[in-house]
């Protein structure tokens, strides 16, 4: 493939704006939300396909069962690693995850995530907090 010019390259990229516009202006309102929602759909599924592949500092394998791991979330996790926590803990609220995360709090003191970790935890068996 030739290569572009910088010159082409921006006219292209102000034509496709120009054309996105003219496009968006031709479709109904439940047309875009149809099409944005796919959009974000798309990149959800590309960003829960990444955050699969997280890497452990400590363990050769990372896992959701194991309480190194567990404690490294709550310690250095993203916002995105403790959303996939809480999902796993929806999903399985008696399953190997709650129990080892349940260890795991009960033994670290991690400022501001054990607590919240053991309200969630007895909230979601029911316990309140």
């Amino acid at each position: 493939m030739a290569k572009v010019s910088k010159n082409d390259r921006n006219l292209f990229v102000r034509w496709g704006k120009v054309g996105g516009k003219t496009r968006a202006k031709k479709l109904s309102r439940v047309e875009r939300s149809r099409i944005a929602s796919h959009a974000a759909q798309i990149r959800w599924k590309s960003a829960k396909n990444n955050f699969n592949q997280l890497i452990s500092i400590r363990l050769n394998e990372a896992r959701w069962d194991d309480p190194v791991f567990l404690e490294e979330i709550l310690s250095e996790g993203s916002l995105e690693s403790w959303r996939e926590l809480f999902r796993q803990l929806i999903d399985h609220p008696f399953g190997k995850i709650a129990e080892a995360l349940s260890r795991v709090v009960n033994s670290t003191q991690i400022y501001g995530a054990t607590p919240l970790w053991k309200g969630i935890i007895n909230t979601i068996h029911g316990k309140g907090l």
